[in-house]
């Protein structure tokens, strides 16, 4: 493993640990065993660590999720219950991110680090949903009538709405199982 990755790995165990504004650079350097100096070689500063922490995670969660969205042995309703199950799953498991989410709500006066990198999966899913509700169109999965631009804007609202009592309010695992359940029952209704 290369030295900024070990950075980033580091700086991931103890952001997840610590949050943000208690984790220092001196921290990081400890705990990815690297001097201060060779932070800095490869980071301006804590906030570029932050954003590839973030970065990293957010990848990460696009290349789980989108072999869901191509898997040609599910329709498009189907798709879209299996992605939102994952999705939540694999947040559930993404520190940096939590922080985030927690900062946004918790602190809405103060710096939110990386809420352009968090707004910018947002969009990334947005079109990717949109894509699929057209191709279920086409295919007439989904009805024609569904309007596409309040379908998706629908499910973002369902999936931002969670994220606060599952994970700001780290409730997750009490309410996962439930949320299996509806997922079914929402996203047929709303294409019925």
């Amino acid at each position: 493993m290369k030295t900024k990755e070990k950075i980033i790995e580091a700086a991931g165990r103890l952001f997840e640990r610590f949050g943000f504004d208690k984790t220092s650079m001196d921290d990081i350097a400890k705990a990815s065993h690297k001097t201060k100096g060779s932070l800095y070689y490869h980071f301006k500063d804590k906030d570029d660590v932050v954003q590839s922490v973030v970065n990293k995670e957010i990848n990460s969660l696009k290349a789980n999720l989108l072999p869901i969205l191509t898997d040609i042995n599910l329709n498009e309703q189907e798709r879209v219950v299996k992605y939102l199950r994952i999705r939540m799953e694999l947040l559930n498991k993404s520190g940096a991110l939590h922080h985030i989410l927690k900062e946004e709500f918790h602190e809405a006066d103060s710096q939110c680090y990386s809420a352009s990198s968090f707004d910018a999966f947002y969009q990334w899913e947005s079109e990717q949903f949109t894509a699929l509700i057209t191709i279920g169109k086409n295919n007439s999965c989904i009805p024609d009538d569904v309007n596409t631009a309040a379908f998706v804007e629908m499910l973002m609202m369902l999936l931002k709405s969670l994220e606060i009592p599952f994970f700001v309010k780290e409730k997750y695992d009490y309410y996962a199982p439930t949320f299996c359940t509806l997922l079914d029952k929402i996203v047929i209704s709303l294409t019925l």
